[in-house]
């Protein structure tokens, strides 16, 4: 009888074995995951900037060559609203964690656009406090 009963069960070991298996593969999983999804949010923030920049495009088209001008360093709602106008849709994307997206153009011949990455990434537009990334016009 004691037979039947050993052969039907699993031991406490191999128990504790599949569970801790388990917890190590979840872990690695919610890791990754996780990971993903930071680069998921800095893709669409790349994006956006780069939608950005061709409504900026559009936009000194129909205004002899000029930009959007701001004094005042990184302007995120005066850029928004003006800026719509140009997109399809008529809304300026907005940052998937709802942080603003920079614009800065002082003479209205040139801009930069800044966003701030979860992953860090070399950027070759010199960006203010707070931002990592950026794009200029080519």
């Amino acid at each position: 009888m004691m037979d039947i009963m050993k052969k039907n069960a699993f031991t406490l070991i191999e128990l504790l074995i599949a569970i801790s298996i388990i917890s190590v593969l979840s872990v690695i999983g919610l890791v990754v995951y996780k990971g993903v999804q930071s680069k998921t949010r800095d893709s669409i923030r790349k994006q956006d900037l780069n939608k950005l920049a061709m409504a900026l495009e559009v936009y000194a088209q129909q205004h002899n060559g000029k930009y959007i001008a701001n004094s005042d360093n990184c302007t995120a709602t005066v850029f928004s609203t003006t800026i719509a106008d140009y997109l399809s849709g008529g809304i300026a994307p907005q940052d998937p964690q709802g942080r603003d997206y920079c614009y800065i153009s002082t003479d209205g011949l040139t801009f930069t656009l800044c966003a701030n990455l979860e992953n860090q990434e070399n950027s070759l537009v010199s960006c203010p406090l707070g931002y990592n990334y950026g794009i200029e016009p080519n």
